[in-house]
Protein backbone atom coordinates (compact mmCIF):
# COMPACT_ATOMS: atom_id res chain seq x y z
CA UNK A 1 0.00 0.00 0.00
CA UNK A 2 1.42 3.37 -0.23
CA UNK A 3 1.66 5.67 2.48
CA UNK A 4 -0.50 8.50 3.35
CA UNK A 5 -0.54 11.85 1.76
CA UNK A 6 0.25 13.36 5.44
CA UNK A 7 3.21 11.15 4.54
CA UNK A 8 4.55 12.77 1.45
CA UNK A 9 3.58 16.14 2.71
CA UNK A 10 5.76 16.35 6.33
CA UNK A 11 8.80 14.95 3.77
CA UNK A 12 7.79 17.75 1.30
CA UNK A 13 7.62 20.47 4.06
CA UNK A 14 11.01 19.02 5.66
CA UNK A 15 12.92 19.33 2.14
CA UNK A 16 11.50 22.87 1.52
CA UNK A 17 12.08 24.07 4.75
CA UNK A 18 16.37 23.08 3.87
CA UNK A 19 15.70 24.78 0.19
CA UNK A 20 14.40 27.91 0.94
CA UNK A 21 14.58 28.78 4.78
CA UNK A 22 11.11 30.62 4.56
CA UNK A 23 7.02 29.52 4.13
CA UNK A 24 6.31 27.30 1.61
CA UNK A 25 2.98 25.90 0.59
CA UNK A 26 3.42 22.46 -0.78
CA UNK A 27 0.46 20.87 -3.39
CA UNK A 28 0.48 17.15 -3.23
CA UNK A 29 -0.36 16.19 -6.73
CA UNK A 30 -2.24 12.69 -7.49
CA UNK A 31 0.10 9.57 -7.38
CA UNK A 32 -1.49 8.06 -10.72
CA UNK A 33 0.41 4.71 -11.37
CA UNK A 34 3.64 5.76 -9.76
CA UNK A 35 5.61 4.82 -6.61
CA UNK A 36 6.71 8.69 -6.76
CA UNK A 37 4.73 11.03 -5.98
CA UNK A 38 5.29 15.11 -7.15
CA UNK A 39 4.90 17.86 -5.19
CA UNK A 40 4.28 20.89 -6.25
CA UNK A 41 5.98 23.63 -4.26
CA UNK A 42 5.01 27.32 -4.35
CA UNK A 43 7.70 29.97 -2.78
CA UNK A 44 7.82 34.10 -3.07
CA UNK A 45 9.05 33.98 -6.06
CA UNK A 46 7.52 31.11 -7.81
CA UNK A 47 7.26 27.69 -7.99
CA UNK A 48 9.68 24.24 -8.09
CA UNK A 49 8.66 20.73 -8.18
CA UNK A 50 10.10 17.41 -5.81
CA UNK A 51 9.85 14.74 -6.97
CA UNK A 52 9.57 12.32 -3.71
CA UNK A 53 11.93 8.47 -4.37
CA UNK A 54 9.42 5.79 -2.12
CA UNK A 55 10.69 4.84 1.00
CA UNK A 56 14.05 2.72 0.84
CA UNK A 57 12.17 -0.03 1.67
CA UNK A 58 9.07 -0.13 -0.97
CA UNK A 59 9.00 -2.81 -3.75
CA UNK A 60 8.23 -1.64 -7.63
CA UNK A 61 5.11 -3.32 -8.25
CA UNK A 62 6.07 -3.36 -12.10
CA UNK A 63 8.71 -5.40 -13.72
CA UNK A 64 11.63 -3.30 -15.00
CA UNK A 65 10.94 -0.40 -12.87
CA UNK A 66 14.03 0.93 -10.73
CA UNK A 67 14.90 3.78 -7.99
CA UNK A 68 18.18 4.19 -6.17
CA UNK A 69 18.67 4.66 -2.97
CA UNK A 70 20.41 7.63 -3.72
CA UNK A 71 18.65 10.56 -5.30
CA UNK A 72 21.46 12.03 -6.95
CA UNK A 73 22.40 8.49 -8.18
CA UNK A 74 18.52 8.01 -9.57
CA UNK A 75 18.18 6.86 -13.23
CA UNK A 76 15.73 9.65 -13.86
CA UNK A 77 18.75 12.11 -13.64
CA UNK A 78 20.89 10.83 -15.79
CA UNK A 79 18.07 10.65 -18.45
CA UNK A 80 16.57 14.04 -17.96
CA UNK A 81 20.46 15.14 -18.52
CA UNK A 82 20.30 12.89 -22.02
CA UNK A 83 17.40 14.31 -23.18
CA UNK A 84 18.39 17.60 -22.26
CA UNK A 85 21.46 17.20 -23.71
CA UNK A 86 19.65 15.70 -27.33
CA UNK A 87 17.36 19.13 -27.40
CA UNK A 88 14.28 16.57 -26.12
CA UNK A 89 12.15 18.85 -23.89
CA UNK A 90 12.02 17.69 -20.31
CA UNK A 91 12.33 19.15 -16.71
CA UNK A 92 15.51 20.59 -16.09
CA UNK A 93 17.28 19.04 -12.63
CA UNK A 94 17.76 21.73 -9.84
CA UNK A 95 19.11 19.89 -6.90
CA UNK A 96 18.67 16.57 -4.45
CA UNK A 97 17.68 16.21 -1.11
CA UNK A 98 19.51 13.01 -0.10
CA UNK A 99 17.83 13.02 3.27
CA UNK A 100 14.00 13.48 1.85
CA UNK A 101 14.87 11.19 -0.74
CA UNK A 102 13.69 14.05 -3.34
CA UNK A 103 14.53 15.54 -6.78
CA UNK A 104 13.86 19.16 -7.30
CA UNK A 105 12.68 19.79 -10.99
CA UNK A 106 12.06 22.93 -13.37
CA UNK A 107 8.26 23.47 -13.10
CA UNK A 108 6.26 23.14 -16.44
CA UNK A 109 3.08 23.82 -15.41
CA UNK A 110 -0.18 22.09 -14.41
CA UNK A 111 -1.44 20.56 -17.63
CA UNK A 112 -0.72 17.24 -19.11
CA UNK A 113 -1.64 16.46 -22.45
CA UNK A 114 -5.22 14.90 -21.08
CA UNK A 115 -6.14 18.18 -19.04
CA UNK A 116 -5.28 20.57 -21.78
CA UNK A 117 -7.72 18.90 -23.95
CA UNK A 118 -10.46 18.43 -21.62
CA UNK A 119 -9.67 21.99 -20.46
CA UNK A 120 -9.66 23.14 -24.29
CA UNK A 121 -5.81 25.00 -23.73
CA UNK A 122 -5.22 23.64 -27.15
CA UNK A 123 -7.21 21.92 -30.64
CA UNK A 124 -7.00 18.60 -30.43
CA UNK A 125 -5.16 18.35 -33.84
CA UNK A 126 -2.61 20.88 -32.72
CA UNK A 127 -2.29 18.92 -29.59
CA UNK A 128 -1.50 15.37 -31.42
CA UNK A 129 0.72 17.27 -33.90
CA UNK A 130 2.64 18.75 -30.92
CA UNK A 131 2.62 15.35 -29.17
CA UNK A 132 4.14 13.19 -31.75
CA UNK A 133 6.81 15.64 -32.33
CA UNK A 134 8.00 15.17 -29.37
CA UNK A 135 7.61 10.98 -29.71
CA UNK A 136 9.98 11.98 -33.01
CA UNK A 137 12.23 13.82 -31.04
CA UNK A 138 12.95 11.26 -28.67
CA UNK A 139 12.86 8.39 -31.21
CA UNK A 140 15.93 10.40 -32.69
CA UNK A 141 17.88 10.99 -29.39
CA UNK A 142 20.30 7.70 -29.41
CA UNK A 143 21.12 9.31 -32.62
CA UNK A 144 22.12 12.47 -31.38
CA UNK A 145 23.65 11.60 -28.53
CA UNK A 146 24.88 8.76 -26.79
CA UNK A 147 21.70 7.43 -24.17
CA UNK A 148 23.17 6.50 -20.50
CA UNK A 149 24.45 3.04 -20.51
CA UNK A 150 22.04 1.69 -18.24
CA UNK A 151 19.33 2.18 -20.71
CA UNK A 152 20.81 -0.01 -23.46
CA UNK A 153 21.47 -2.77 -21.10
CA UNK A 154 17.87 -3.35 -20.13
CA UNK A 155 15.47 -4.10 -22.34
CA UNK A 156 11.48 -4.98 -23.30
CA UNK A 157 13.15 -8.40 -24.31
CA UNK A 158 10.74 -11.65 -24.53
CA UNK A 159 10.67 -12.56 -21.12
CA UNK A 160 9.46 -8.56 -19.79
CA UNK A 161 7.42 -8.94 -22.41
CA UNK A 162 5.58 -12.30 -21.62
CA UNK A 163 5.87 -11.36 -17.78
CA UNK A 164 3.51 -8.32 -18.75
CA UNK A 165 0.98 -10.24 -21.12
CA UNK A 166 0.60 -13.07 -18.26
CA UNK A 167 0.30 -9.90 -15.73
CA UNK A 168 -3.32 -9.49 -17.22
CA UNK A 169 -3.98 -13.01 -16.56
CA UNK A 170 -2.32 -12.85 -12.98
CA UNK A 171 -4.92 -10.02 -12.14
CA UNK A 172 -7.58 -9.18 -14.49
CA UNK A 173 -8.54 -12.70 -15.54
CA UNK A 174 -7.54 -14.55 -12.02
CA UNK A 175 -7.98 -11.65 -9.03
CA UNK A 176 -10.34 -9.76 -10.41
CA UNK A 177 -13.08 -11.54 -12.49
CA UNK A 178 -11.78 -15.21 -11.05
CA UNK A 179 -11.70 -16.68 -13.78
CA UNK A 180 -9.57 -20.38 -13.65
CA UNK A 181 -8.69 -21.14 -17.09
CA UNK A 182 -8.45 -25.08 -17.30
CA UNK A 183 -5.15 -26.54 -18.68
CA UNK A 184 -5.90 -26.53 -22.41
CA UNK A 185 -7.27 -23.30 -21.98
CA UNK A 186 -3.89 -22.22 -20.76
CA UNK A 187 -1.41 -23.52 -22.97
CA UNK A 188 -3.04 -22.21 -25.61
CA UNK A 189 -3.30 -19.01 -24.80
CA UNK A 190 0.38 -19.57 -23.78
CA UNK A 191 0.99 -20.27 -27.40
CA UNK A 192 -0.60 -16.79 -28.56
CA UNK A 193 1.90 -15.19 -25.87
CA UNK A 194 4.91 -16.21 -27.32
CA UNK A 195 3.95 -16.00 -30.68
CA UNK A 196 3.40 -11.97 -30.19
CA UNK A 197 6.53 -12.16 -28.43
CA UNK A 198 8.57 -13.33 -30.60
CA UNK A 199 7.02 -10.82 -33.16
CA UNK A 200 7.71 -7.85 -31.43
CA UNK A 201 11.30 -8.59 -30.30
CA UNK A 202 11.90 -9.53 -34.07
CA UNK A 203 11.15 -5.96 -34.58
CA UNK A 204 14.06 -2.98 -34.55
CA UNK A 205 14.53 -1.89 -31.10
CA UNK A 206 15.26 1.21 -29.62
CA UNK A 207 15.28 3.29 -26.45
CA UNK A 208 11.81 3.69 -25.57
CA UNK A 209 9.89 5.72 -22.53
CA UNK A 210 7.85 2.92 -21.96
CA UNK A 211 4.52 5.19 -20.73
CA UNK A 212 4.59 7.90 -23.24
CA UNK A 213 1.08 8.66 -22.74
CA UNK A 214 -1.07 11.66 -21.54
CA UNK A 215 -0.46 11.88 -18.07
CA UNK A 216 3.21 12.07 -18.92
CA UNK A 217 3.21 14.67 -21.47
CA UNK A 218 3.07 18.23 -20.18
CA UNK A 219 2.03 21.62 -21.85
CA UNK A 220 4.58 24.54 -21.32
CA UNK A 221 2.26 28.46 -21.90
CA UNK A 222 3.54 28.73 -25.37
CA UNK A 223 1.92 25.04 -26.01
CA UNK A 224 5.74 23.07 -26.15
CA UNK A 225 4.97 19.48 -25.29
CA UNK A 226 7.69 18.31 -22.83
CA UNK A 227 8.38 14.85 -21.20
CA UNK A 228 8.23 13.39 -17.92
CA UNK A 229 8.31 10.41 -16.08
CA UNK A 230 11.08 8.94 -18.13
CA UNK A 231 13.24 6.81 -15.88
CA UNK A 232 12.37 3.67 -16.66
CA UNK A 233 13.48 3.93 -20.18
CA UNK A 234 14.97 1.12 -21.56
CA UNK A 235 15.15 -0.64 -25.15
CA UNK A 236 11.96 -1.91 -26.67
CA UNK A 237 10.04 -2.90 -30.00
CA UNK A 238 10.09 0.74 -32.04
CA UNK A 239 6.18 1.14 -31.51
CA UNK A 240 6.35 0.80 -27.86
CA UNK A 241 6.01 4.34 -27.21
CA UNK A 242 3.45 5.32 -30.28
CA UNK A 243 0.99 2.98 -29.00
CA UNK A 244 1.53 4.29 -25.17
CA UNK A 245 0.22 8.01 -27.28
CA UNK A 246 -1.98 6.86 -30.00
CA UNK A 247 -3.88 3.91 -28.33
CA UNK A 248 -4.00 5.77 -24.92
CA UNK A 249 -6.18 4.28 -22.11
CA UNK A 250 -7.03 8.19 -20.98
CA UNK A 251 -7.70 9.77 -24.51
CA UNK A 252 -9.90 7.48 -27.11
CA UNK A 253 -9.36 8.60 -30.34
CA UNK A 254 -11.77 8.15 -33.23
CA UNK A 255 -10.75 5.97 -36.05
CA UNK A 256 -9.81 8.62 -38.24
CA UNK A 257 -7.68 10.28 -36.23
CA UNK A 258 -6.11 7.15 -35.02
CA UNK A 259 -5.43 6.66 -38.82
CA UNK A 260 -3.77 10.05 -39.80
CA UNK A 261 -1.74 9.91 -36.64
CA UNK A 262 -0.71 6.39 -37.06
CA UNK A 263 0.51 7.19 -40.63
CA UNK A 264 2.38 10.47 -39.40
CA UNK A 265 3.79 8.73 -37.39
CA UNK A 266 4.63 5.86 -39.87
CA UNK A 267 6.20 8.14 -42.40
CA UNK A 268 8.40 10.25 -39.81
CA UNK A 269 9.90 6.07 -38.14
CA UNK A 270 10.29 4.93 -41.54
CA UNK A 271 13.39 7.04 -42.60
CA UNK A 272 14.88 6.01 -39.14
CA UNK A 273 15.02 2.17 -39.87
CA UNK A 274 17.64 1.45 -42.97
CA UNK A 275 17.28 -2.03 -41.57
CA UNK A 276 13.52 -2.69 -41.75
CA UNK A 277 12.25 -4.12 -44.83
CA UNK A 278 8.76 -3.70 -44.74
CA UNK A 279 7.12 -0.51 -45.82
CA UNK A 280 4.29 1.44 -43.77
CA UNK A 281 2.04 -1.21 -43.85
CA UNK A 282 4.28 -3.56 -42.22
CA UNK A 283 5.07 -1.09 -39.70
CA UNK A 284 1.34 -0.18 -38.77
CA UNK A 285 0.64 -4.30 -38.45
CA UNK A 286 3.89 -4.03 -36.26
CA UNK A 287 1.85 -1.36 -34.32
CA UNK A 288 -1.39 -2.99 -33.46
CA UNK A 289 0.71 -6.49 -32.35
CA UNK A 290 1.92 -4.18 -30.05
CA UNK A 291 -1.24 -2.00 -29.26
CA UNK A 292 -2.88 -5.95 -27.89
CA UNK A 293 0.67 -7.13 -25.62
CA UNK A 294 0.98 -3.20 -24.06
CA UNK A 295 -2.91 -3.01 -23.93
CA UNK A 296 -3.11 -6.67 -22.12
CA UNK A 297 -0.82 -5.52 -19.78
CA UNK A 298 -2.48 -2.12 -18.96
CA UNK A 299 -5.25 -4.25 -17.85
CA UNK A 300 -3.48 -6.06 -15.83
CA UNK A 301 -2.62 -3.05 -13.94
CA UNK A 302 -5.63 -1.28 -13.42
CA UNK A 303 -6.83 -4.34 -11.64
CA UNK A 304 -3.62 -4.19 -9.48
CA UNK A 305 -4.14 -0.64 -8.95
CA UNK A 306 -7.99 -1.83 -7.88
CA UNK A 307 -7.10 -4.17 -5.96
CA UNK A 308 -3.74 -3.67 -4.30
CA UNK A 309 -3.60 -0.18 -3.89
CA UNK A 310 -7.38 0.92 -3.85
CA UNK A 311 -7.17 2.78 -7.00
CA UNK A 312 -10.58 1.88 -8.82
CA UNK A 313 -10.70 4.82 -10.52
CA UNK A 314 -8.70 3.28 -13.13
CA UNK A 315 -11.23 0.38 -13.65
CA UNK A 316 -12.74 3.49 -16.03
CA UNK A 317 -10.47 2.73 -18.39
CA UNK A 318 -10.63 -0.93 -18.93
CA UNK A 319 -13.44 -0.64 -21.47
CA UNK A 320 -11.15 1.10 -23.65
CA UNK A 321 -7.76 -0.79 -23.32
CA UNK A 322 -9.88 -3.76 -24.21
CA UNK A 323 -11.46 -2.42 -26.55
CA UNK A 324 -8.07 -1.85 -28.05
CA UNK A 325 -7.34 -5.41 -27.98
CA UNK A 326 -10.61 -6.74 -29.65
CA UNK A 327 -9.92 -3.64 -32.61
CA UNK A 328 -6.44 -4.88 -33.25
CA UNK A 329 -6.48 -8.05 -33.56
CA UNK A 330 -9.51 -7.51 -35.98
CA UNK A 331 -7.17 -4.85 -37.63
CA UNK A 332 -4.65 -8.05 -38.20
CA UNK A 333 -7.60 -9.90 -39.41
CA UNK A 334 -7.22 -12.42 -37.06
CA UNK A 335 -4.68 -14.55 -37.52
CA UNK A 336 -4.59 -18.15 -36.49
CA UNK A 337 -1.70 -17.81 -34.46
CA UNK A 338 -4.30 -15.56 -32.07
CA UNK A 339 -7.01 -17.51 -32.04
CA UNK A 340 -6.56 -19.15 -28.78
CA UNK A 341 -6.08 -15.59 -27.69
CA UNK A 342 -9.32 -14.30 -29.19
CA UNK A 343 -11.29 -17.65 -28.39
CA UNK A 344 -9.94 -16.76 -24.58
CA UNK A 345 -11.14 -13.33 -24.25
CA UNK A 346 -14.32 -14.17 -25.76
CA UNK A 347 -15.39 -16.33 -23.27
CA UNK A 348 -14.17 -15.01 -20.08
CA UNK A 349 -13.33 -11.18 -20.78
CA UNK A 350 -16.76 -9.46 -20.28
CA UNK A 351 -15.40 -6.17 -21.81
CA UNK A 352 -14.32 -8.14 -24.97
CA UNK A 353 -17.33 -7.64 -27.42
Amino acid sequence: MMPPDDHWLQRADAAAHTRFQQKVHSELLPPYGSLRRYVRVHHPHGSEMLMLLPDAAAKATDAGTSYSHAPQDDPFIAVAQWLQNAGVRAPRILGTDPEQRGIWLEDLGEYHLQDALLSQKIQRKDAYQNALRLLANFQEAPQKVAPPPFTQTKALDHDLLLWELEHYVDWRFERSLKVELNDEERAALQESFLWITRALTALPQTTVHRDFQSHNIMMLPNQEFAIIDFQDCLQGPIPYDAVALLRDSYIVLSKEELQEHLHTWANATLPTLPAFEGGSDELTRAFHLQTIQRKLKDSGRFALFAIQQGKTRYLDYLPASIGYVRDAIEALDFPPELNALHQTLTRHEPLYS
